[in-house]
């Protein structure tokens, strides 16, 4: 695979048998290659990794199911953390077992974010998240075509656009992979959480290696939202009191019908904003069987 600078295999828990994990690009990433600054691994209490900073070389990591269970199907998994963190950490990494399991291969996409230490001059407004816009659920209509962006600027919309071509990078890969990683290439879909889910929407504004299917996990757009013709199916899951965010949700779902495409949308009444992948004692715990139901009902 001419793309791939490092390569190297970890044992994993569960079900996931290996872990392969491929730089996006042959030398800096288009765009950033005046960033010289490194990227930063935060600790948790406990020692383990709980988010990256300051990410410059964008990668994948590929966790495969067990032959014997692989449906072919792919997910893009994009974390979240406001562009300016990517969280991994407190039973994030969970997903690649739970859907291994399920015979679905898990790529995991850390891609760029936005940072103080990006050089050049730009024109954004200082942001504070006490100025910030308090948009509750039911105004989603103040969300012009769905934008929840609470701080455009500059370079949050350039450094937006790169992670968005850094997941169409990762499709492509993906794709042109297939057949080594028993994925067919019609079935890579995206599952974004919170800022990743803006990414996601930010990456189908141009027409270029667009997922099979969206997966919008409290991921609100962070540009107006422009869907693909043709469309693919979305599903979004978000709690209904996660200020800003279920509003942007609710936006994202207008737009993407008022467009003719197939959504499904979960509100739930609780779950906390954002809502952890487990343990959340609530109907929210309901998402992952719907996300999964949905799948199924598709035919992924």
């Amino acid at each position: 695979m001419k793309h791939f600078l490092s390569l190297f295999f970890l044992l994993l828990i569960g079900q996931a048998e290996a872990q392969q994990i491929y730089r996006l690009y042959n030398g800096p990433a288009p765009g950033s290659e005046n960033w010289n600054f490194e990227e930063q691994r935060n600790l948790d209490k406990d020692g383990s990794l709980l988010s990256y900073t300051d990410v410059v070389n964008p990668e994948i990591q590929v966790y495969l199911p067990k032959a014997e269970k692989s449906t072919g199907t792919a997910v893009v998994v994009l974390p979240g953390g406001g562009m300016r963190q990517l969280f991994v950490g407190r039973g994030f990494m969970h997903i690649a077992d739970w859907l291994n399991e399920k015979g679905i291969a898990v790529i995991f996409l850390k891609y760029r974010l936005n940072s103080d230490k990006i050089p050049g001059e730009f024109n954004d407004p200082p942001f504070s998240m006490e100025n910030m816009p308090r948009v509750k659920v039911h105004e989603f209509e103040k969300f012009k075509k769905g934008n929840a962006n609470p701080a455009p600027g500059e370079k949050g919309d350039m450094v937006a656009t790169m992670a968005g071509d850094d997941l169409k990078k990762a499709i492509q890969m993906i794709r042109e992979n297939s057949v080594d990683w028993h994925i067919d290439p019609e079935k890579v879909g995206v599952m974004g959480f919170s800022a990743g889910g803006g990414v996601i929407l930010n990456s189908i504004t141009r027409p270029e290696h667009l997922p099979d299917f969206i997966a919008s996990i409290y991921g609100p757009a962070l540009n107006e939202v422009v869907v693909p013709q043709p469309t693919m199916p979305l599903f979004i899951a978000v709690e209904a009191g996660h200020m800003n965010v279920a509003a942007g949700c609710l936006g994202l779902f207008k737009e993407w019908k008022a467009a003719g495409g197939s959504a499904e949308l979960h509100i739930y009444a609780e779950g906390g904003g954002p809502f952890p992948f487990e343990g959340n004692e609530n109907t929210s715990d309901s998402w992952k069987d719907s996300f999964l139901l949905w799948l199924t009902h598709l035919g992924f």
